[in-house]
């Protein structure tokens, strides 16, 4: 969406990103029914184990780098697999959505996702033409 706006006999262009309406969408709509009424308990939904370091990336490391940790700790232990435990091990996700499930741009998606697997917290593969799959980098197992 693009907003032209005169100011002093110019026109200026601002954007307004889909990442950030939808942010505030949330900020005034899903965290206010979250506090009112709790979160949702595993047995009603979606749900996954994090490991006991993942405080510690949440601590120390940037937001956006624990996002995507977390995001693919979703799509693979989060979900019943071929892998250690019944899980799944490896999953393919674009930049797009991390930035969506990050609320964040696609940019820092893409920086995020490149620090979380230059730092070893992530393993990446390549499946295709430009395309890649994430796993944690587990310890003990090799994947």
């Amino acid at each position: 969406m693009e907003a032209i706006t005169l100011n002093t006999g110019e026109y200026h262009r601002s954007r307004v990103y889909k990442h950030t309406v939808k942010r505030q969408l949330e900020l005034t709509l899903t965290l206010p029914q979250i506090q009112k009424h709790g979160f949702t308990h595993p047995q009603n939904g979606y749900w996954v184990m994090l490991p006991r370091e993942f405080d510690v990336v949440l601590a120390l490391e940037p937001k956006a780098v624990a996002q995507v940790i977390l995001e693919v700790l979703r799509h693979t232990i989060g979900y019943p697999g071929d892998g250690p435990g019944d899980r799944k091990v490896w999953v393919a996700l674009s930049y797009g959505h991390f930035a969506r499930q990050g609320r964040m741009s696609r940019s820092t998606a893409q920086r995020a996702l490149q620090q979380a697997v230059k730092s070893g917290y992530l393993r990446q593969r390549t499946t295709g033409a430009n395309q890649h799959e994430y796993s944690l980098k587990w310890r003990g197992i090799e994947n």
